[in-house]
């Protein structure tokens, strides 16, 4: 069966674990359409399926970007999810949330560049 572009990133975003972040473009590039990084955030500002983390999709400069549910409740569940902003000792403090910014680490799931084929490694 051959999966359409936005069962691809929904699969995708499925798989960032929690405390961690994709942007928009590594998703669009997961997806296999790299330019795509638009049409990204035109599916996830439809999704509603709690099943599909897609709050944890944030912008390629670190900013949050927007979100269904509203911006604040985007910061805040990031925030929740984040086991350096709850003082809780975290193996990744480089993924924090920092809300004063109002923006995530530059740092990304599996990668110290970001790059979406690093991403796959990690998590294989």
């Amino acid at each position: 069966m051959v999966m359409t572009f936005k069962q691809k990133v929904f699969a995708a975003v499925k798989k960032i674990p929690r405390g961690g972040t994709l942007s928009y473009k590594q998703v669009a590039e997961m997806a296999g359409s790299p330019l795509a990084c638009r049409a990204v955030g035109n599916i996830l500002r439809a999704n509603y399926d709690p099943a599909i983390p897609c709050h944890r999709v944030v912008r390629s400069d670190g900013k949050t970007g927007g979100y269904n549910r509203g911006a604040e409740a985007k910061k805040e569940i990031l925030k929740s999810e984040c086991g350096f902003c709850r003082g809780v000792p975290c193996n990744r403090p480089d993924w924090h949330f920092n809300a004063g910014e109002n923006m995530v680490s530059p740092l990304r799931i599996g990668a110290r560049d970001g790059n979406a084929d690093d991403f796959r490694r990690a998590r294989a």
